[in-house]
């Protein structure tokens, strides 16, 4: 009998992995990079996807 597949979420891996980081708090889309050892321009596409579809919101520090 064939077993049913791993229910996977409604976005992908990498997106898994960011949405779990945040889960601990803010993090900054280097601090994201630099731990799943991903080039920063695909994490900040994958935040703002994220942000489209309204799983995560963004603010942004300056810092003067």
């Amino acid at each position: 009998m064939k077993q049913l597949a791993e229910y996977k979420g409604p976005y992908g891996e990498t997106k898994e992995k960011i949405l779990e980081m945040l889960l601990d708090g803010p993090k900054s889309s280097v601090e994201i990079a630099d731990t799943l050892k991903i080039q920063k321009s695909a994490i900040r596409s994958h935040l703002e996807s994220l942000q489209s579809e309204k799983a995560v919101t963004s603010h942004f520090k300056l810092n003067i």
